[in-house]
């Protein structure tokens, strides 16, 4: 093992110990952004602000929590429901939230 993983394991057995109780997931969306390059490619990454409440400072790809407009418009073309194994509002939300998303960090448009 790693000494990562083993960080990781002994991080995980702590919390589960405390009796804490986990955070409920929300719907979300990452994008990963390539382009070709010589080796292969080159991932776009951000640096989320030192001011952030969850994981300040470090490198993430864009991406976030799937508002509740997200989920409004007219369908979206194609098999996104689907794709993501979910129901076609569901899906809906989460690729508006990603296009949203990536364009409100990065500036990219998809």
């Amino acid at each position: 093992m790693t000494d990562l993983t083993e960080r990781l394991l002994a991080q995980a057995r702590r919390f589960q110990e405390s009796g804490a109780t986990p955070v409920t997931p929300r719907p979300a969306a990452t994008v990963l952004l390539l382009r070709p390059a010589a080796t292969g490619f080159e991932v776009y990454l951000l640096r989320r602000a030192a001011s952030m409440a969850f994981a300040s400072g470090v490198y993430a790809f864009p991406g976030g929590s799937v508002d509740p407009r997200d989920a409004d418009g007219d369908p979206l073309p194609g098999r996104w429901a689907e794709r993501l194994g979910r129901s076609e509002r569901e899906a809906q939300a989460v690729v508006r939230a990603a296009v949203r998303e990536t364009a409100e960090e990065t500036g990219v448009r998809l």
